[in-house]
């Protein structure tokens, strides 16, 4: 080895030494990334065509129980994100997670505080469905291709004497982007409903009942990520949720037949076919 190729060789050992023990620290995490770990956890997509039961309805036991250490829904209790409503007193502004998601009465709820996150899956085109209750006033949202702050929210919140509007909002390092927050419905979710939430093609659905939310909304900057259900606070509190049974997949294309053209025979007309 000459002296030209020992000075490379001792660079790039070097480097590699600084890079390979080189860490992301918790505090240098985007806002909106689970905290209390020391790097920003990898997005694992486990997702096929075939349903994926997120919850079945369990036992009305009573009594409030923690949700399943290894279960597919999880309870995050460190996040946070500014909402596109920051000092309104009922829409989503600056949001700081404070609660837990448990078990009661075989649903999956908020057990304790208001401001509570539950991981419902992590995916990249999905469709989504389930029973779910939706009483009370305040506020609740959806996030979902959340990845390290960035990703969509859909919020809502109920008041006492006039609509219950639907917000459709983007965000980047977990700060609503300006100009980006939409009214898309005023739709009051009433107790217990079924509904179909899907993204396919970047487009967003989300059926309730038989309410169309929203139809084929196009998510020009959708990438995979984290689904995320939660409820926020308001002067009214948060709004009551309860998950009864869940389950998620990959979206089913159907692709489309085509119909043969007809070769013509020498000799012989092709009638014409119909429309």
């Amino acid at each position: 080895m000459n002296l030209a190729d020992g000075r490379r060789f001792w660079l790039a050992l070097g480097l590699f030494i600084v890079m390979g023990t080189g860490q992301l620290r918790a505090e240098e995490l985007p806002p909106g990334t689970p905290a209390g770990e020391g790097e920003a956890p990898a997005l694992q997509i486990s997702l096929t065509d075939k349903w994926s039961v997120l919850h079945k309805p369990g036992r009305a036991r009573p009594g409030v129980f923690p949700l399943p250490e290894k279960g597919s829904l999880q309870s995050i209790p460190e996040f946070a994100l500014t909402g596109p409503m920051p000092g309104h007193p009922f829409g989503l502004g600056e949001f700081v997670a404070n609660g837990t998601w448990g078990m009661t009465q075989g649903a999956v709820t908020v057990v304790a505080e208001k401001n509570a996150v539950l991981k419902l899956t992590a995916a990249n085109q999905f469709e989504m469905e389930g029973v779910i209750t939706s009483e009370g006033l305040g506020g609740w949202f959806l996030l979902f291709g959340w990845n390290q702050g960035h990703g969509y929210s859909l919020s809502n919140f109920v008041l006492r004497d006039s609509p219950s509007p639907w917000f459709l909002t983007e965000y980047r390092a977990a700060k609503a982007i300006p100009n980006t927050n939409q009214e898309i419905k005023s739709f009051e979710w009433r107790g217990e409903q079924p509904m179909f939430l899907s993204v396919v093609q970047n487009q967003l659905n989300l059926k309730v009942g038989t309410t169309v939310v929203v139809k084929e909304f196009p998510l020009e900057d959708y990438t995979p990520g984290e689904v995320y259900l939660g409820t926020y606070d308001t002067r009214y509190g948060a709004r009551t949720v309860a998950v009864k049974s869940l389950r998620v997949r990959d979206p089913v294309f159907t692709p489309v037949k085509s119909v043969p053209e007809k070769k013509a025979i020498p000799g012989k007309k092709i009638a014409p076919q119909a429309p």
